[in-house]
């Protein structure tokens, strides 16, 4: 079983995570740090029946909320696009490297999008929401005129968020399948501290400690991110990879995940 940046447990994935991640990341201050850290629980922040937190914390935690309001949070070093660009223009990105056109945001209701239909904040969109709702294009697709408008998220699928997350059925697969969890570790939306912690809380044994593995490019050897090997769970970071890891560095994830299915050491 493979999963990339899943939450896991509500205890450390989320906001939790992602107010540490900032910290470390510069995107907030030591005060704003200190002040939260010391007088703010953000356990289960965002599960679906989250602690009450005091007046002065909703306070600090708004105010966390509007520093980091561009920051895109599926990849905190990546730009924030606008939903659609001024006086009609498209989102053109110019650079060596394609831009995703993918979200996962569809993955991630918890971030406070409860309503799915509309675009993800920060997510470059416009032009693949052009693209699949252009008539010339459903029609050579043959997709029904009835079907309704594409949208990079769906609305009608019906769910039930537990507080137990998923964490429960890690132990339960132990032993009866190989289990990799893998990481962006640039992703803010479920990141790779939070993900640490839950792993930790397991006590599974380390059978080979933290460590770099590698990928070859035109520039050599690089670090393609750490990995970690417990008994019964294999954990990979991606590094410069956000939420999305195989969109952002296919190169690093996709040796990570075969190595894993193969069997053979990163």
């Amino acid at each position: 079983m493979l999963v990339g940046n899943g939450v896991t447990n509500w205890e450390y994935d989320c906001t939790p995570a992602f107010f540490h991640m900032s910290y470390y990341h510069g995107l907030i201050s030591d005060d704003l740090f200190t002040k939260v850290n010391a007088n703010c629980n953000l356990t289960y922040y965002d599960s679906p029946n989250p602690p009450p937190l005091s007046d002065q914390c909703v306070q600090w935690m708004n105010k966390f909320a509007n520093v980091t309001s561009l920051v895109n949070v599926y990849d905190v070093f990546g730009k924030c696009w606008p939903p659609s660009m001024p006086n009609g223009k498209q989102q053109v990105e110019v650079t060596d490297e394609p831009e995703p056109f993918y979200t996962a945001e569809k993955l991630t209701p918890f971030l406070g999008r409860k309503n799915l239909k509309h675009t993800p904040p920060c997510v470059y969109a416009a032009p693949i929401l052009s693209y699949f709702n252009n008539p010339i294009v459903r029609a050579q697709l043959k997709i029904s005129p009835n079907a309704s408008t594409w949208d990079l998220c769906a609305s009608d699928f019906n769910y039930t968020q537990s507080m137990n997350a998923t964490q429960w059925i890690w132990p339960i697969l132990r032993g009866r399948y190989k289990l990799l969890k893998y990481s962006g570790d640039t992703d803010g939306a479920v990141p790779t501290w939070g993900t640490q912690q839950w792993i930790a809380s397991l006590n599974w044994p380390v059978k080979e400690a933290w460590r770099p593995y590698y990928i070859y490019n035109i520039y050599g050897q690089q670090v393609a991110g750490y990995v970690e090997v417990r008994d019964g769970l294999t954990f990979v970071t991606v590094h410069g990879a956000g939420h999305m890891a195989p969109q952002f560095k296919r190169q690093p994830t996709y040796n990570a995940i075969f190595k894993f299915i193969k069997g053979e050491p990163l």
